[in-house]
């Protein structure tokens, strides 16, 4: 099924303990802020980014017809979360968090594999050198994390086929011991229901969000085999193959260990931060898979008042990403009369759409402050109070602009 070529895998230099003895399965020391840059430019906004960040709703994705967002780059929502997870943790004061440093070091890891695998395209023509390249490049990052550093990645697959979706996930290697690794699967979509454990709650199914692998070593890790594949996936498939599938994908894990899925199903359910999700809807799913690793790796973290600091920073970047797209649309003199009848129509409809969004955010932030909050504590003079407010001066625009838009079609 793929166009596997001979590799020369890297040399990868024995550890301590030696690879004949046993790994170190110890629990992973804490994390180590690295020194990222706190930056990373993100990308501008329009209907596509904004489309993602604020996919609330079952219309969420429709805000403009012709956008491909199950095409629209991986990378550039991680520039953008990178950037609004640094801003909007300032602003509350736990940019200091070790967990929320963490987030950021992560993201930023995978931005930057991103690049380089990108530059690796540039630099080389011939298939079979750029995937060498790629295979080295992996098992030089996982050969130099240190116990307690993970690497997050890009994963999932794309189509050689013009216009075929593709499906983004993430997956995350974390260094636990001397010589002992995690794998990590984030995935909120096609393939969940065939590979992630699953219950049913109040008649839903619900599958796992995140599918954990433990006890690896890092010879398994080094796969040439495993990462050349990866590379096909996600960076160059083969035109003359068939679409890709996630069979095809979560197969490809087996390579690391025989048996990689079975196991890692057995050890997702004995995990404590399983988390339990229906299926997401395609369209957005690079955004899902972030938001996923991101709820899991900040657990039940609270903030001095005792908000969930997920739920919050969430919220937070979804506002801001109300403010920038806002300003967006005046730009695009978006809130002014329609110049004709077809654009009216045109323009009601993602006012709709917008307006079902920012109806979504208030009921959450609502909901939020209601269960994450004593009754006997008033509203006012907190962010929930404030953000809510945002919302309500948001939906007012939008209906002006609505009025605007049925005016011009009496």
């Amino acid at each position: 099924m793929f166009s596997i070529s001979p590799i020369v895998p890297v040399s990868i230099t024995p550890t301590t303990p030696t690879s004949s003895a046993l790994p170190d399965f110890t629990a992973p020391p804490p994390h180590k802020p690295k020194k990222t840059p706190k930056e990373i430019i993100p990308p501008s906004m329009g209907h596509g980014l904004a489309a993602h960040f604020l996919a609330g709703t079952a219309a969420a994705g429709l805000y403009i017809e012709q956008e491909k967002l199950e095409s629209f780059p991986q990378t550039a929502l991680f520039a953008y979360f990178h950037s609004a997870l640094y801003k909007q943790s300032t602003n509350i004061g736990v940019q200091e968090n070790p967990k929320v440093q963490l987030l950021l070091d992560d993201i930023a890891g995978a931005y930057q594999l991103d690049q380089e695998i990108q530059n690796i395209q540039t630099w080389h023509t011939e298939w079979h050198e750029r995937s060498k390249a790629v295979v080295q490049l992996m098992q030089k990052k996982i050969q130099a994390l240190d116990p307690g550093e993970s690497l997050l990645i890009p994963g999932g697959w794309r189509q050689a086929v013009v216009g075929a979706p593709g499906h983004a996930m993430l997956y995350r290697i974390n260094k636990t011991g001397e010589n002992a690794f995690s794998f990590e699967i984030y995935n909120t979509g096609r393939g969940v229901e065939d590979h992630h454990p699953s219950a049913i709650l109040a008649g839903r199914n619900l599958r796992a969000q995140k599918l954990l692998k433990e006890h690896l070593t890092l010879d398994q890790l080094s796969s040439p085999t495993f990462w050349q594949i990866y590379y096909e996936l996600k960076y160059a498939p083969e035109k003359q193959f068939p679409l890709i599938t996630s069979h095809q994908v979560y197969n490809s894990f087996n390579l690391i260990l025989d048996g990689f899925l079975d196991t890692a199903s057995k050890e997702t359910i004995q995990a404590k931060d399983l988390e339990l999700r229906r299926q997401q809807t395609a369209g957005h799913c690079s955004y899902e898979s972030l938001l996923a690793y991101a709820k899991v790796q900040l657990g039940k973290s609270v903030d001095k008042d005792g908000q969930s600091l997920y739920h919050q920073l969430k919220l937070n970047i979804q506002l801001q990403v109300l403010d920038e797209y806002f300003s967006y649309l005046e730009k695009q003199v978006f809130f002014t009369a329609p110049p004709s009848a077809e654009e009216a129509t045109a323009r009601l409809r993602i006012l709709h759409l917008i307006r079902a969004e920012v109806s979504t955010v208030e009921r959450t932030l609502l909901r939020e402050h209601i269960k994450r909050k004593p009754k006997t504590v008033a509203l006012k003079n907190t962010w929930v109070e404030t953000s809510i407010q945002v919302c309500k001066d948001r939906k007012k625009r939008l209906q002006a602009a609505s009025l605007l838009c049925q005016t011009r079609l009496e």
